[in-house]
């Protein structure tokens, strides 16, 4: 998870709750909806779900993020710092009969902005999808310092990323592991459904949906380091723009070099597209925007949403691996961070940025143009181009 400012505006009309979650009849998977949160900055959104922990259940909204590893909430009596608040209702320990704080003191997690905060490891039951996970392992946090998050966090990454490992601390099964290890899901699996920006999207726990995308899932093969899985590395080869002629060819210009090309992570905590600034300041010029150091942000003339014919293309896994191409809508979203104007006409929020040398992340503005199936199991990441706007479901289990 990169960690962004966040305000609390809702994209949506859809109301968090544990009773929306989607029908689903397919044994040995779960499917939530996903509410967005608008970002301050125009960093863009952050998508949201609703689970409950406890006896009785007490409901609480997390951000789903497959950046980082663990389950953890906000305390009752948190102490606050957070620039933005601590959001998404909160947990109180005392309340629930089934609690055990077994690790008091021992949860301690940050950010890349600097956030942080301190807490317990715990265990309790987690309610997911009207399905129960007995005696899961989450963390509370009693203190929260910094810009973000402003909610708790559903970490989707491996043990390797826990913040226990961190603290060198033992590995614990995380939420999906525990979810497999006792029946409610087949295989420690999931597939990421965000849509369009103005859209609901959906994850679904231990399967795929075929209505979502189109074309065929290509794996690929998460990155160890240190003979550990963290999070979801893969190798990224290159990235560039296409322009669709009316005659249904394309022309394509890719920026892939040195700096480009290695590990990324899918990130979806993150809200956009980080790579180093060669590859990353070609795809903006190219498409008329530009980065303004001083407000640290992407832009792009909002009339570019318009465009139909352009595309954003993200090479994976080699010359002969999957290519994902985002149409260029998905990666323009509202600048909210002031009014600001490229070339007199109004700017918006990009959702290609530049990062340091070897720091590559592919955040919302690219799983907003992949459907992704995650897959502990296999050690492996499946992707398609996504369709969007799809209602119909024909989801099989993994």
């Amino acid at each position: 998870m990169v960690s962004t400012t966040f305000v609390t505006t809702i994209l949506g009309i859809v109301a968090l709750s544990s009773a929306h979650r989607w029908k689903n009849d397919v044994p040995g998977t779960i499917e939530l909806p996903l509410t967005l949160v608008e970002a301050a900055a125009g960093e863009g959104p952050l998508y949201l779900v609703n689970i409950s922990i406890g006896t009785p259940p007490q409901e609480v909204t997390v951000q789903i993020d497959t950046g980082s590893s663990d389950l953890w909430v906000f305390a009752s009596n948190v102490e606050c710092d957070n620039a933005y608040g601590c959001l998404g209702s909160s947990f109180v320990s005392n309340a629930s009969r089934t609690l055990v704080d077994d690790m008091p003191n021992k949860f301690v997690y940050s950010y890349g902005s600097g956030a942080n905060g301190t807490g317990d490891f715990v265990t309790d039951d987690l309610h997911i999808g009207g399905k129960t996970i007995k005696n899961a392992r989450f963390g509370i946090s009693h203190d929260a310092y910094g810009i973000s998050p402003t909610y708790g966090i559903m970490g989707l990454g491996f043990p390797g990323g826990e913040a226990a490992v961190q603290s060198g601390l033992s590995e614990y099964n995380t939420t999906v592991m525990a979810m497999k290890n006792q029946g409610v899901i087949n295989s420690a699996a999931f597939s990421i459904y965000l849509n369009d920006v103005d859209s609901e999207g959906s994850i679904l726990f231990g399967g795929y949906d075929t209505a979502k995308y189109s074309g065929d899932l290509k794996t690929l093969n998460v990155i160890e380091f240190d003979d550990a899985y963290g999070q979801w590395y893969i190798n990224l080869t290159a990235i560039g723009t296409s322009t669709i002629s009316s005659d249904g060819s394309s022309s394509t210009s890719w920026y892939g070099n040195s700096s480009v090309a290695g590990a990324a992570f899918i990130d979806s905590g993150s809200p956009k597209i980080f790579v180093p600034g060669n590859g990353a300041m070609n795809v903006i010029l190219d498409l008329g925007g530009e980065y303004d150091y001083s407000l640290s942000s992407s832009l792009i003339p909002c009339s570019a949403k318009n465009k139909t014919d352009v595309t954003v293309d993200v090479l994976l896994g080699g010359s002969n691996g999957p290519l994902i191409q985002i149409p260029i809508h998905q990666l323009i979203e509202p600048y909210t961070g002031g009014n600001v104007t490229i070339d007199g006409e109004e700017a918006c929020s990009f959702g290609v940025s530049p990062g340091p040398d070897g720091f590559q992340i592919l955040g919302d503005a690219f799983l907003r143009g992949a459907y992704t199936v995650f897959n502990m199991d296999n050690h492996t990441v499946s992707v398609a181009d996504i369709k969007l706007n799809v209602k119909e479901s024909k989801i099989i289990a993994l």
